[in-house]
């Protein structure tokens, strides 16, 4: 076998490239190239964990842009390396619209990826923030867009967020729909928390013998069964400011219903009270407690205890 020399295999390669040039040619075109930044900010009448919920998950309700006409799922996964996905149909074909990359519940998401300008060479950064505001949140929106895009597609891209975040989401919020969407198994160990805390706030306005901190908690139409039979707020306070709670624990407690802004916990309670010329009782009670927030705030609604 003798070895190619070079001027054959030169001779080779040109045979070849006049040979496939007629058939296949490759074009190169110049890309509108450009960066644009996007910021709004609107205030939602919720609290920050509950505003972050409602903007994730599930986000079908609200987010009425897709490349499917009837996508099956919109979804965006909070959680580091958790992805924006539209769903097309049952088989599972769909598209990813982007990866978070940053998810701190209640604070702060981030996201990247082409979102509506799939099969474009371009990338965008969406963070959302979130911050209390008096009784709601405060939710700022950056989006950070780089590579092929027009200054065309960045002002439509720029009505195209307003109306996500501004008309869609906060009408969402605002109407109580997201009260419908499934609460987060992470957002459930966080709302046990804040309505046990509410309720040990009450406890401890009584044993404090704070009538007055104890009453704002409870809200006007709240109902109190107990062995006395079903109450009204008025009675219950003057139940609470006529006797004397000196100690109390609460075991066992868990959240059984419960939405966005609301959840019923039971729970024991074993407690002293100083009843007639001080004499000490001790009882101990299985209750059901059930916690609103109305305007940002919690109130106790309804309690019933039964030895």
């Amino acid at each position: 076998m003798k070895p190619f020399r070079t001027s054959s295999v030169i001779l080779l390669i040109i045979a070849m490239t006049i040979a496939l040039g007629s058939s296949a040619q490759a074009e190169v075109k110049l890309l509108a190239y450009g960066g644009y930044s996007i910021e709004l900010e609107v205030i939602l009448p919720v609290s920050p964990n509950v505003a972050y919920d409602a903007a994730t998950g599930d986000i079908g309700a609200w987010w009425d842009h897709s490349f499917s006409q009837h996508p099956k799922r919109l979804y965006i996964e909070a959680k580091p390396g958790g992805g924006f996905y539209e769903i097309f149909d049952d088989t599972g074909n769909g598209v990813q619209h982007a990866v978070v990359n940053y998810a701190d519940r209640g604070k702060l998401l981030r996201f990247t990826g082409p979102l509506g300008f799939s099969g474009n060479a371009l990338d965008a950064v969406i963070t959302y923030e979130f911050k209390p505001e008096g009784n709601g949140t405060r939710m700022h929106v950056t989006v950070n867009m780089v590579g092929q895009i027009s200054n065309e597609d960045a002002q439509a891209a720029d009505q195209v967020w307003h109306h996500f975040i501004a008309d869609r989401l906060k009408a969402y919020i605002e109407s109580g729909d997201y009260l419908k969407k499934p609460v987060p198994v992470s957002a459930q160990t966080d709302l046990l928390e804040q309505i046990t805390a509410q309720e040990h706030r009450r406890l401890d306005a009584w044993k404090a013998g704070s009538t007055a901190a104890f009453a704002d908690m409870i809200a006007e139409d709240a109902v109190f069964v107990d062995s006395r039979g079903p109450e009204g707020k008025a009675a219950v306070v003057e139940h609470t400011s006529n006797s004397k709670l000196k100690d109390y624990f609460m075991d066992n407690a868990k959240l059984v219903t419960f939405t966005a802004t609301s959840g019923l916990i039971t729970y024991k309670r074993t407690e002293k009270t100083i009843a007639g010329k001080n004499k000490e009782v001790a009882s101990d009670f299985f209750v059901s407690v059930f916690w609103v927030q109305r305007d940002g705030k919690w109130l106790c609604v309804f309690s019933q205890e039964s030895r």
